[in-house]
């Protein structure tokens, strides 16, 4: 069917756009982006921050690093943009 074509490039299109949103939000926030200890935090006023969770109890860490970061001591790998909202 002419349609199934159409359709399967579309897919194709948007799967390529979500790698390519994937990349360029990888670049702009780094690390904290997939760290176990960040966390997303949106304020009423829709600004975006990372919040480092090992600044609560460590003084080595920022509560709000500078992005994107690179390299951190207390890295751990996790789950891509978990978040709440903090007002």
């Amino acid at each position: 069917m002419a349609g199934d074509s159409g359709s399967g490039q579309f897919l194709y299109n948007l799967y390529n756009l979500y790698n390519l949103y994937n990349l360029l939000m990888s670049n702009r926030i780094g690390l904290c982006l997939t760290c176990v200890h960040s966390r997303r935090v949106e304020s009423a006023k829709a600004c975006v921050f990372w919040l480092c969770e090992l600044s609560k109890t460590d003084p080595r860490f920022r509560k709000y690093p500078l992005l994107p970061v690179l390299s951190c001591a207390g890295y751990e790998k996790g789950e891509e943009g978990r978040g709440k909202r903090e007002e």
